[in-house]
């Protein structure tokens, strides 16, 4: 329940940050960086093979930070981790939080987020 009662593990993986949908469990490996994908019963597969600093899904895609050339991008890939595009090269931080609007995204870098937040 929403008291903590009851618990049972549903999955047993080392990850740094997750995200759950529709019975998938989405998370950065803490051990490689890379993003992977879990669901009851199976071994965990890996969605985008490159070490990310931050991410999030949605239905049409993944939303991505990782180093390229000593340098962040922010990058999207389609529902299976493929077709990566990168939508930013310009950051300085290593995380993002993004907003995402149907296959659109709104990207605030770590940064600006805290800035705004204060």
């Amino acid at each position: 329940g929403l008291n903590g009662e009851n618990a049972a593990m549903a999955f047993d993986v080392n990850a740094k940050q997750f995200v759950p949908m529709d019975g998938v469990f989405y998370y950065i490996d803490a051990g490689d960086g890379q993003i992977k994908s879990v669901e009851s019963d199976s071994a965990p597969k890996t969605v985008v093979a490159y070490p990310c600093s931050g991410f999030n899904v949605n239905h049409y895609g993944f939303f991505y930070t990782r180093e390229v050339d000593g340098k962040w991008v922010c990058c999207s890939a389609d529902s299976k981790g493929e077709n990566e595009k990168v939508i930013d090269d310009s950051v300085t931080s290593p995380r993002f939080m993004a907003c995402m609007l149907k296959e659109s995204s709104l990207i605030v870098g770590e940064e600006k987020f805290r800035a705004a937040a204060q």
